[in-house]
């Protein structure tokens, strides 16, 4: 339409579409954030990869911080049942084994007769029947055929019935089922190569045994229930003056 007035100066404007339009709005749109608006700037690849590295850093931190967290927890706990375990009852297979031996034991087994020194006696050494003590953890005990090895030609002079059971034993092929006396706690191990070859008798540890006859209970100078017992011998200096043993923690719960 054509205007009528001041306005008839002013040439008209071309017909644009939609599309056109657009384009125009488009332009004017990004000329006028281009100006007024702050750019935003692009972070470099140097930039990105040191970003990259902080979070992977922070991610691991969290993750040593959490197994951390829970180690010191579980050692916590462990110690927290360590102190609360009060002294160990004995096994109810000891009660049963003395309700059933006479003895306390499958075979009154004199100790006495076979370590002893005296007139009459074997003064047999430790170690013959507790074969493995200088080399292994344990301090064995011998199998039936060992005892059976002597006994079938030694009859036994003062209880021949009690040696007559071994061979019930080697008949049946069972093994003698001794009643455990000294036994420390789970949590604890005590290697016997260990203090043998540091020179420590056995009667230091297990009591004049060479002097009893069977043993159904523990001697005096038993302290294995007490880890104050072993760490006071732990302690004591050796030639030079110093500790005799380590009393780190993992040198005995480990």
């Amino acid at each position: 339409r054509k205007l009528i007035g001041p306005l008839s100066s002013i040439p008209s404007l071309p017909y644009l579409d939609r599309y056109q339009y657009r384009t125009v709005f488009r332009g004017l749109f990004q000329f006028v954030t281009s100006v007024f608006l702050p750019r935003r700037k692009t972070p470099s690849d140097t930039q990105v990869w040191i970003a990259r590295l902080r979070s992977g850093a922070r991610l691991r931190m969290r993750k040593h911080w959490l197994i951390g967290g829970l180690a010191s927890l579980l050692a916590l706990a462990g110690l927290v049942a360590f102190i609360q375990e009060g002294p160990q009852e004995p096994p109810e297979s000891e009660d049963l084994a003395e309700a059933e031996y006479p003895s306390g034991q499958p075979i009154a087994f004199p100790h006495d007769q076979h370590a002893g020194s005296q007139p009459g006696q074997s003064n047999m050494d430790c170690q013959y029947c507790h074969y493995s003590a200088e080399r292994s953890v344990d301090a064995g005990i011998p199998s039936v055929s060992a005892c059976w090895g002597c006994h079938q030609a030694i009859p036994g002079s003062n209880n021949p019935e009690e040696a007559a059971k071994i061979q019930q034993y080697i008949q049946s092929g069972d093994p003698i089922p001794w009643v455990r006396i000294y036994k420390v706690a789970d949590h604890v191990h005590f290697p016997h190569m260990r203090h043998l070859n540091a020179g420590l008798e056995c009667q230091q540890c297990h009591g004049e045994v060479q002097e009893l006859q069977v043993l159904d209970s523990r001697d005096p100078a038993w302290g294995g229930d007490n880890m104050g017992w072993c760490v006071e011998c732990h302690r004591q200096p050796d030639d030079t003056g110093k500790a005799q043993a380590s009393t780190d923690c993992t040198v005995c719960h480990y």
